[in-house]
């Protein structure tokens, strides 16, 4: 008999024995999270003694290298996303002599280059750019909602005189 016959002998033995199948079971778990420590842990430091003494075996040189373009690319993915990433500007209005001088936009009239016109200008586009865009939809709804209605109503009022222009009240 082989050793490998006698360990799965001994496996089958446990696994069919229910008490030391539950242990088992439930061990597993922690000894699983275990290994996947003290595995890699074991790697690293005979990986890191054997380029201390300089005895590297084919694939510990491949791991070593490995290990580096990993890290290598690790790091290039940090300094593209950190060189990347937004900062906030400060909301700004918009420059009208600038906007006038795109083709096709009108020109500005004499009065809206007073500074009161820009002022005024530039505190509509600050409203603007403050605007809560989270809740648009429902924004809209209540707008619009509130147009339709005064719409009606006024369609409403002013359909009431010709209503009694007609029965001759």
């Amino acid at each position: 008999m082989s050793w490998l016959t006698i360990l799965t002998l001994l496996v089958l033995a446990i696994w069919w024995f229910k008490p030391l199948r539950d242990f088992l079971v439930q061990r597993t778990n922690r000894v699983v999270k275990v290994l996947l420590v003290v595995f890699p842990a074991i790697f690293l430091f005979r990986l890191g003694y054997g380029i201390y003494t300089g005895t590297l075996d084919e694939w510990e040189i491949v791991s070593v290298t490995v290990i580096g373009l990993l890290l290598l690319w690790g790091g290039l993915v940090w300094l593209g996303n950190f060189l990347e990433r937004r900062r906030p500007t400060k909301s700004r209005p918009p420059d009208l002599a600038m906007l006038s001088k795109l083709p096709g936009m009108p020109r500005l009239p004499a009065a809206a280059t007073s500074p009161e016109a820009q002022r005024a200008a530039r505190m509509a586009a600050e409203a603007a750019s403050r605007v809560d865009w989270d809740d648009v939809a429902a924004s809209a709804g209540r707008a619009s909602g509130r147009l339709f209605a005064k719409l009606r109503r006024s369609l409403k009022e002013s359909d009431q005189p010709s209503a009694q222009r007609r029965t001759g009240t």
